[in-house]
């Protein structure tokens, strides 16, 4: 059995909404016409709001905790369903766009919401017969298809998270005031995840949980960064997770993906590095000898530390220190710093040599081809 709520009623009873005049600043509740405002329930389904099977007329069912005015008509010409709108045309019966309900079964407090309220409210209105606006309130009728999807939106039965329904289709949304804090934590949520901030043995000292953004299921973007620079071009960048464990970015459209690293540590970029010229000062083309050098420089094959057991080829930095310090990047001549090395400039040097080699070879053919004609 569940549990028999009913909302609380007194021995005088109104039989309309009472109001104050719309230039005073006193009023008999914190809510707008005794409508909308705050309110606690028991369960989710006491947000719903039911038309009982076969019921014709005014709708009066002490089944609805936070009832609409509403008329069900029979379905003929003359006997359209009808919806009442209050004087602000944002609320209906108990019911108020922006209101708040607090559901004790669940723990959490919903907040009432139409998606293109004004854009149903302008194109109901505007349809012949449909409606009659007054200073009073206003009725709208389902005698065309934008009075019935206007009829739809208010008596919609859709939850965040209840049957299927999202944060994005939902009329009644979870309601959060973001940040909370528990402690020392603080904690964001939304319909697709939440942002923690707590450091501890266990877990970062930030956070991000969730799934479904604006790349679909598989992603969870964490970051999007726009700058708002007048002039700007290409402003926005998305950082992202897959449902690999990569880390993505992704370009200003929202189309392509310019930065991949995966859960195994591969880096992959469709654009290569930069080498534009516009991009670089102090251009000079490498004319000396590169081959004796490049015979000092002594190609490796090495386990990093922290990833034993997977063998890699290179170099080591100490070593080309030695031959082309231009080329060892980093700190590594402090005590706790690291060298890297620059293999692009490796690959410029390879590709030099390899060029005086193939002159040397082409040099020694064409003496070898003299010295055949003279024997010959």
């Amino acid at each position: 059995m569940s549990f028999p709520y009913k909302n609380p009623i007194s021995s005088i009873q109104l039989n309309g909404t009472q109001s104050v005049p719309r230039n005073n600043t006193y009023g008999t509740t914190f809510s707008v016409n005794n409508t909308g405002g705050y309110m606690e329930v028991f369960s989710l389904s006491d947000l719903y709001y039911t038309i009982p099977s076969g019921t014709t007329g005014s709708i009066e069912y002490s089944g609805n905790t936070i009832p609409i005015e509403f008329t069900k008509g029979t379905g003929a010409a003359w006997s359209p369903d009808v919806i009442t709108l209050a004087s602000d045309n944002i609320s209906s019966g108990r019911r108020r766009l922006g209101m708040l309900a607090y559901v004790y079964e669940v723990d959490q407090v919903y907040q009432y919401h139409i998606n293109d309220y004004e854009t149903l409210f302008n194109a109901a209105t505007a349809s012949t017969g449909c409606a009659q606006v007054s200073d009073f309130g206003t009725t709208i009728n389902n005698k065309t298809a934008a009075g019935q999807s206007f009829i739809n939106s208010w008596t919609a039965n859709t939850i965040e998270d209840v049957s299927g329904a999202t944060y994005s289709t939902a009329v009644w949304r979870k309601f959060t005031t973001s940040p909370t804090f528990s402690g020392n934590t603080s904690i964001i949520s939304g319909s697709k995840g939440s942002v923690i901030t707590s450091g501890s043995s266990t877990t970062a000292f930030i956070n991000v949980s969730g799934s479904g953004t604006v790349g679909g299921t598989d992603y969870v973007d964490f970051i999007r960064v726009t700058n708002t620079a007048a002039g700007a071009t290409n402003p926005n960048k998305n950082f992202r997770v897959n449902n690999t464990g990569g880390f993505e970015i992704v370009n200003s459209a929202y189309g392509a993906i310019i930065l991949t690293l995966t859960d195994a540590g591969v880096l992959s970029t469709p654009g290569g590095g930069t080498s534009d010229l516009r991009r670089k000062i102090n251009v000079q083309y490498i004319n000396d000898e590169i081959t004796p050098h490049i015979l000092n420089l002594k190609p490796v094959k090495f386990e990093y530390k922290d990833y034993s057991g997977t063998t890699r080829h290179g170099f080591v930095a100490q070593d080309v220190l030695i031959t082309y310090p231009e080329l060892v990047l980093g700190d590594g001549n402090k005590e706790d710093g690291t060298y890297g090395l620059d293999y692009d400039g490796i690959l410029s040097l390879t590709v030099k040599s390899l060029q005086e080699t193939i002159l040397r070879v082409e040099k020694l053919e064409q003496e070898i081809k003299e010295l055949k004609y003279k024997i010959g």
